[in-house]
Parts: C-alpha cells; sequence; structure tokens
C-alpha cells in the first residue's frame, strides 16, 4: 500500500510556480523548459529558484537561485516528481538574485 506524502494538516510550501515550455511545433519535443519558483515558506526559508534547460545552451541545465538550501530541497521533494532531470543534485548552482519589476498592469501608473 502506498503512502499518501501529503499530510492535510501541516503547510510545507507556499509561493509560485511558474515556466514556460517552448517547441517548433504542436506535439514535438520541447527545445526550451524554464521554471521559475519564488517561494514564501519552506522547511529551507523563502527564496527563488530557476530551473533552466535549452537547446540553445547544448541541452545543459542551468540554475540559478537565492537560496541553495531551498534549491536541493526543491529538487528532493518536487522537482524529482515533477521533471526529473531538473532533481540532479550533483548539477552546480549560481548564486543569484531576484527582483520583481513594477509594471503597470501589476501596480498602476505612478504620475
Amino acid at each position: 500500500m502506498t503512502m499518501n506524502p501529503v499530510d492535510p494538516n501541516r503547510v510545507l510550501l507556499t509561493g509560485e510556480n511558474s515556466f514556460i515550455r517552448l517547441s517548433e511545433s504542436d506535439g514535438s519535443p520541447h527545445l526550451t523548459r524554464v521554471s521559475h519558483w519564488r517561494i514564501l515558506l519552506s522547511p529551507q526559508g523563502p527564496g527563488h529558484v530557476l530551473f533552466f534547460k535549452s537547446d540553445v545552451v547544448g541541452d545543459e541545465i542551468i540554475i540559478y537561485s537565492d537560496n541553495i538550501g531551498l534549491t536541493r530541497w526543491l529538487q528532493g521533494e518536487i522537482e524529482s516528481v515533477l521533471f526529473p532531470e531538473f532533481a540532479d543534485q550533483e548539477i552546480p548552482v549560481i548564486d543569484a538574485e531576484f527582483t520583481n519589476w513594477e509594471t503597470v498592469n501589476r501596480f498602476g501608473l505612478k504620475r
């Protein structure tokens, strides 16, 4: 019997995960795959992680993060299920700074 990994009484993760997958045509293999995590609460604290794989860089996986502990936790707990290629913890993590750009659509026009 498989045990459910979700405890309905405990929040492990709060945040956003946006992703982009690009291909030449509908149904063809993905040429580029990007997964961005903006986490407010996790066992490893808040932070951002960007997983990137593209034919533009020879299908190499590149990871940017401002919290390596969060990165490794996401790899082990979530990316291992969503996209196992991003879960390899031998991939180096590039230290990065993430910025939230204000836009007219999001915050309105300042005068």
